[in-house]
């Protein structure tokens, strides 16, 4: 009876914690065509805190080749800012954003550089 008890304890324990996890909301993406910077703004509510549920990784993709994997380590708000610096961006290249929660889950967002687009 004590190890069926300790079992369903842990068990409710395991999936609270993967349903508390979640991948982040959403992700902005912008680029400025005239400075070659790319912003992303990550919101990933975690509430309280922010030390082991947290945008874990920031990974952007120039036409499926990896140029910027960033490991921010801690989530200090909801909604962070991130900047690159992307000299070898050009008009009409596919980049793939994609932000990794610690926990569980990510969010892929796909963005098309254009002059016309950029801002």
């Amino acid at each position: 009876m004590k190890k069926l008890l300790l079992f369903t304890l842990i068990m409710v324990f395991l999936f609270s914690t993967v349903t508390m996890a979640h991948p982040p909301q959403n992700v902005n993406v912008k680029f400025n065509m005239e400075d070659k910077m790319l912003t992303v703004e990550v919101t990933h509510n975690v509430g309280g805190s922010n030390t082991s549920h947290y945008v874990e990784e920031i990974i952007v993709t120039n036409n499926d080749e990896e140029i910027v994997m960033q490991k921010p380590g801690q989530q200090l708000n909801n909604k962070e800012m991130f900047y690159y610096y992307m000299p070898g961006l050009e008009d009409g290249d596919q980049i793939t954003i994609n932000a990794i929660c610690s926990i569980q889950g990510n969010r892929n967002v796909n963005y098309t550089i254009t002059s016309a687009t950029a801002n």
